[in-house]
Order: structure tokens, then C-alpha cells, then sequence
């Protein structure tokens, strides 16, 4: 996501990750449609992530975000059941960022998983009616 986020080209850099860590077809398609998802619905998320964290996401490290993003998708976007998605999305933060940013991903995370992606919606897009918030879906 780090190298997407700094200009690559999401399908390049996908492909060549995919092919460097040799996954199962069936693993590779969950990866793929995991940064595919979090990246094409960044926006949506970051709007998400700021009202669940209370701060701006320009605050936050660039691979927490990424993290966040991650877990946001898989709630929101691949209906992976919640305990799984923060679970998992956890560990990865501590690997990658550390003990404390994984409290931070854990929080937000969690908060996240309390409302659907309509219900967010609803609260990060407040001036537009809900048939316009719901064909962004």
C-alpha cells in the first residue's frame, strides 16, 4: 500500500508483490481485492477513519493509515467477519508500526466495526440526501 500511496502503479506493484510472495490463487485473490478495495475507496475510508479516531488523517503515519485503510476495507468492503479483520489488521500494525500504533489501529478499528458502511455514510457525507450517500455504495 506504501509504495500505491507514494505514485506506483497499483496493479504493477500488486503483481510483482503477488509474484514475490507466491500465494495460493485463492489468497492472492483476497490480497488483491484488499488493496485494490482500500485503495480505490481511500477517500470514502479516510473521511471514515477521521470520524473514528476524532483527528484529521493528515495527523496520522502514513503506514498506520495504510493499516487503517486495510482493516476499514475488509469491515466495510468484504463483509470479513469483524473479530478476523481487527484481529488480523492488529497484528499486521504491530509488525509493521509497533505496540503503540497497534492500540491506535485497534481502537479505531473497533469503533468502525460498530456501524455499517451506510451509517458512516450517513455521518461523513451529512449534507447530501441518503439516496445520493447510498449510490456511492
Amino acid at each position: 500500500m506504501r509504495a500505491i500511496s507514494d505514485g506506483a502503479y497499483a496493479n504493477l506493484e500488486l503483481t510483482q508483490a503477488l509474484r514475490r510472495a507466491r500465494l495460493e490463487p485463492r489468497d492472492a485473490a483476497f490480497v488483491t481485492e484488499l488493496v485494490s478495495g482500500a485503495t480505490r475507496w481511500r477517500g470514502r475510508y479516510d473521511a471514515i477513519i477521521a470520524a473514528a479516531s476524532s483527528r484529521p488523517v493528515s495527523t496520522l503515519d502514513g503506514n498506520v493509515l495504510d493499516t487503517l485503510r486495510l482493516g476499514a476495507h475488509q469491515i466495510l468492503g468484504m463483509r470479513v467477519p469483524e473479530h478476523a479483520a481487527v484481529g488480523e489488521t492488529v497484528a499486521l500494525a504491530r509488525a509493521v508500526n509497533g505496540i503503540g500504533p497497534s492500540k491506535l489501529v485497534n481502537a479505531v478499528l473497533r469503533r468502525i466495526s460498530e456501524r455499517t458502511l451506510e451509517e458512516w455514510l450517513v455521518e461523513t457525507v451529512p449534507d447530501e440526501p441518503a439516496s445520493a450517500q447510498l449510490s456511492a455504495l
